[in-house]
């Protein structure tokens, strides 16, 4: 793959997503060179990497964890969210070696993904209709309202904001995932459920906006979600 000159739009989106240019011709050898996979020796089975606890040791832990608990001594620990660029790394391929059958096949089951609303819809505001661009094998567009920041950006994106399980009423992030699974067991006697995370300090300002402007939807008159990072 040769790598692209950058232009001076470029250059300007390259520094605005707190990169270099060098920065971004590494990450792009590395797309093209493909990731090299663990050979694994074994699964871990229940006795071998696994423990089981018996259901008498489980109340035993449970008791002990309740009233910490209640009395506030408790913290979900989210660690730090990466970029997205692996997680699309056939679609990066895709739109930078331009190779449209490629690309066809690449997004033909596009519609399961949990983002495929917010793409249509994103396209949708710039005059583009995401389904007639799939249906005329018109992919170029796609690609680049989905991973650049003609669209979504979500190749920039930390992957604990790109939208991961769909339901009927939206889809969800990540991290709100995260909300949404502590709350169940962190809430102390007075409705506080403390969550900490770990970001990378470019994505910093953006995560904490993103949970800003979703946490109402998970705290109701009893529960009360406090962050810190």
């Amino acid at each position: 793959m040769s790598l692209p000159t950058f232009s001076n739009e470029d250059l300007r989106q390259i520094s605005e997503q707190g990169l270099t240019p060098e920065r971004v011709r590494e990450q792009l050898e590395r797309f093209a060179r493909g990731m090299n996979y663990a050979r694994l020796d074994k699964p871990c089975r229940v006795g071998d990497g696994i423990r089981r606890f018996p259901p008498e040791e489980l109340k035993r832990y449970a008791a002990i964890g309740e009233p910490a608990v209640a009395a506030g001594r408790a913290m979900k620990f989210v660690p730090a969210s990466g970029a997205g660029s692996r997680m699309f790394q056939s679609f990066l391929r895709c739109l930078h070696e331009s190779v449209e059958t490629q690309s066809v096949e690449a997004l033909r089951d596009l519609v399961r993904y949990p983002f495929f609303e917010a793409l249509r819809d994103r396209m949708a505001a710039s005059g583009l209709s995401l389904e007639e661009c799939l249906r005329r094998g018109e992919c170029a567009d796609v690609l680049e309202f989905l991973l650049t920041p003609r669209g979504l950006n979500y190749a920039a994106y930390p992957k604990g904001l790109i939208p991961f399980h769909a339901y009927p009423d939206g889809a969800r992030t990540a991290l709100e995932e995260q909300i949404v699974e502590g709350v169940f067991y962190l809430r102390d006697a007075a409705g506080a459920c403390r969550f900490h995370f770990t970001v990378s300090s470019e994505h910093e300002a953006l995560i904490r906006d993103f949970l800003k402007s979703v946490l109402s939807r998970y705290e109701n008159a009893g529960t009360r979600i406090e962050l810190s990072f």
